[in-house]
């Protein structure tokens, strides 16, 4: 092998596919941390928080798309 080779083997980096699920698990709780802390956001400010909005959205599609993931890796 010439040193290239082993330069690009060295930094190609792969997750072990028994833990994918801790990561979808983890993303699954930020996610509805995000929506929490939206919800909560939203409260206080009475629905006009730009901030709290950001944080429901990608709270909700960060959960919905991990659980996706979940359905599609177990069915």
């Amino acid at each position: 092998m010439d040193l290239i080779t082993e330069i690009k083997n060295d930094w190609a980096g792969y997750l072990n596919p028994d833990s994918l699920p801790v990561f979808v698990i983890l993303s699954l709780v930020i996610g509805f941390v995000l929506l929490i802390v939206g919800l909560v956001l939203k409260a206080k400010s009475k629905g006009k928080s730009t901030a709290a909005w950001v944080c429901i959205g990608i709270g909700a599609l960060s959960v919905i798309s991990n659980v996706i993931q979940l359905i599609v890796r177990f069915a």
